[in-house]
């Protein structure tokens, strides 16, 4: 058997090392790009995040149009507004196979919205069916919007869900 040249020993070993450092460091600094990204895209939703209440508070304020009561409960005091609410999401329950079990109204918060009203749901049902009836909530008329939801698992696999609806009455 021959020897090595040290030349050739020493191409050898630098070729190894060349290796060695080429696989362990390369995942790293890759990692270290895609963390750059994420901190960036941090940052961006961090931005349009801060802006959020001055919006809300915009919208907030603004009154409706003369006449317009469209995406709107038609009816103009709160009482009659959260019974026509909690008769339509009982259909759309019963549409998607979720069962209603308890509903409450929610007093107005201090300093909102005055024609806001607001509805505490409990369900129980597959999850399908929870989520047809968010998604009918969330697209049909009146306008409405799931401002809270909290969701458990049950002992015979279906869902217990929790959510506050809010939408919108006609003003007085």
């Amino acid at each position: 058997m021959k020897a090595l040249s040290p030349i050739a020993a020493l191409v050898l070993l630098l070729a190894g090392l060349f290796v060695v450092v080429t696989v362990t460091l390369l995942p790293l600094l890759a990692g270290d790009v895609e963390a750059e990204g994420a901190d960036e895209a941090i940052r961006r939703y961090e931005a349009i995040a801060a802006g959020r209440d001055a919006l809300r508070q915009t919208l907030a304020s603004l009154p409706p149009a003369p006449g317009d009561s469209a995406g709107r409960l038609p009816q103009t005091s709160d009482a009659l507004a959260l019974a026509e609410l909690q008769s339509r999401l009982s259909a759309l329950a019963a549409e998607a196979g979720v069962a209603v079990t308890a509903a409450e109204p929610l007093a107005a918060e201090e300093g909102g919205d005055p024609a806001r009203v607001q509805l505490s749901l409990d369900l129980t049902g597959p999850l399908a069916g929870i989520q047809a009836l968010l998604h009918r909530v969330e697209s049909g008329q009146p306008v409405m919007a799931v401002t809270r939801l909290d969701l458990s698992s049950r002992p015979d696999r279906s869902l217990s869900a929790r959510l506050t609806i809010a939408a919108w009455r006609s003003a007085s």
